[in-house]
């Protein structure tokens, strides 16, 4: 589905109808409090610079993280490894905090922050140690988001849409501050926020084929619908780790479907129909997704509900539909795309740039890694520590990453995602040499040398079959 759509039982945050322990069940409130304690001798005097409520916060999220675990039913030795990762990916959050608290502060209009009211952790599956992004408020009333990776690229993607602004786009990016530390970074919140009008949802969508316009050239894939926020007339991308995607065969022209923005379809095992592109999914789904839910008498499986909502542009019981608004997207995608034409140079320089920052490619979809730990599990639980985790050989041209095997088995068992790595020039990843016909700034480059207006009317074609599709799949619903 995407990168950052739930592992079970790990991260159960985008579903509706999903809930795990707390600290009212002994287990966890004593695990809980053996978190807390060490946390506090972790993070040592930057504890005291966070309210108590933000404190709290932190309290509530070792509970769902441990009452996550602890359905797969870790040994001892396994439980307390995830507790001290859990401890270490806070406390090193709150020291990169304390360290880039003045830079972080420019960001806001109000006077300098003093204190960490509010902590939102668990915003998407954990990755390298348990590790994952968190939005950050303080008193000051700033918001901010720390992404505990590299983000040399966000900050790339950023300041291109900031020189496309300048340069006079026929229409408005909306880029965020972003600050890439080493090994991590922040970045400036985006709050979501509807449209107030048809005339604004009319500049939404338009703005929305501009941003299509240029996640297509960058090579741009996983736009789904958690990673794409509407504030107002804006549609804005807040995780842009896999733009520049390499080629591991070749493909001819690429789908502008592959984007993740528009709608395109996966199937589930008995048929279900699923589109969770950050345009299309605008309304909740029940899918074939068993997700944990904990209730006094103990756990048991249902199926979840995917539920967008940071991404929708409008009010809920206004009545609108994005495939109103596919002329729009049109339009703003014509426009934009004739406008990087005649500027094609100056975009591929930029673009030769990037050919040293990381991005992310997915080895494997996030949900074959949840079907490995549901096949693993009879019952949906692990019954040992040493259960065996079946994960499926890759087949066809994906073989080449075998030598990866052994890594993705590790992060699971630690209670990770695997995460792989490369840079956007590279042909290789993680070790494996040279597997890469094309890397994806190479591929990004050829893009831009293609474009023509015959090139732009195949998109727009693409654009139109896409919604078409959409249209129809809602009328069988």
């Amino acid at each position: 589905m995407s990168s950052e759509a739930t592992l079970f039982p790990l991260s159960v945050g985008v579903f509706s109808n999903c809930s795990v322990g707390d600290s009212r069940d002994p287990e966890i409130a004593s695990l809980v409090d053996r978190a807390e304690c060490a946390l506090i001798s972790a993070a040592g005097s930057a504890w005291e610079s966070i309210a108590p409520a933000a404190q709290r916060d932190l309290r509530r999220a070792s509970s769902e993280y441990l009452g996550r675990i602890l359905l797969l039913r870790p040994d001892a030795d396994s439980l307390q490894s995830g507790i001290a990762a859990w401890v270490d990916a806070q406390a090193e959050m709150l020291a990169r905090l304390r360290l880039d608290t003045e830079t972080v502060s420019q960001w806001s209009s109000h006077r300098a922050f003093a204190r960490l009211t509010s902590i939102e952790t668990g915003l998407s599956d954990p990755h390298d140690g348990i590790k994952s992004p968190a939005i950050l408020t303080f008193d000051s009333g700033l918001r901010v988001v720390y992404k505990p990776r590299r983000m040399e690229i966000e900050q790339w993607y950023s300041e291109l849409l900031g020189w496309l602004n300048d340069s006079g786009a026929p229409l408005f990016f909306r880029n965020t501050a972003v600050l890439a530390c080493n090994g991590y970074g922040w970045m400036e919140f985006v709050p979501h926020a509807p449209c107030a009008s048809q005339e604004e949802l009319g500049e939404y969508y338009r703005r929305a084929g501009a941003l299509l316009c240029v996640l297509h050239l960058l090579r741009a894939t996983d736009c789904h619908f958690q990673n794409l926020i509407a504030y107002g007339r804006d549609p804005v991308l807040v995780d842009a780790e896999t733009i520049f995607q390499p080629e591991l065969t070749e493909s001819g022209p690429r789908l502008i479907t592959r984007t993740g923005l528009i709608p395109s379809f996966r199937f589930g095992p008995e048929g279900q129909t699923y589109d969770v592109s950050g345009l299309g999914f605008v309304d909740p789904k029940t899918t074939h997704f068993q997700v944990p839910v904990w209730r006094a008498e103990g756990v048991s499986l249902g199926p979840g509900t995917l539920t967008p909502s940071g991404n929708v542009p409008f009010a809920s019981d206004e009545g609108s539909r994005p495939q109103d608004y596919v002329e729009e997207t049109v339009d703003g995608f014509r426009q934009t795309y004739r406008f990087l034409a005649v500027r094609r140079q100056d975009l591929s320089t930029r673009i030769e740039k990037a050919s040293a920052f990381q991005i992310r490619f997915l080895v494997r979809e996030t949900v074959d890694y949840y079907a490995a730990y549901k096949a693993s599990a009879p019952g949906g639980f692990a019954p040992t520590p040493e259960f065996s985790i079946a994960l499926p050989d890759l087949s066809g041209a994906r073989g080449v990453f075998a030598p990866l095997r052994p890594a993705e088995l590790a992060a699971l068992r630690r209670f990770d995602v695997p995460r792989f790595t490369m840079t956007a020039g590279g042909r290789s990843i993680e070790g494996v040499e040279d597997c890469f016909q094309r890397s994806g700034t190479e591929l990004s480059l050829l893009c831009m040398e293609r474009l023509c207006e015959e090139d732009l009317e195949t998109q727009v074609q693409h654009i139109r079959l896409s919604w078409g599709l959409s249209r129809l799949a809602e009328s069988l619903a």
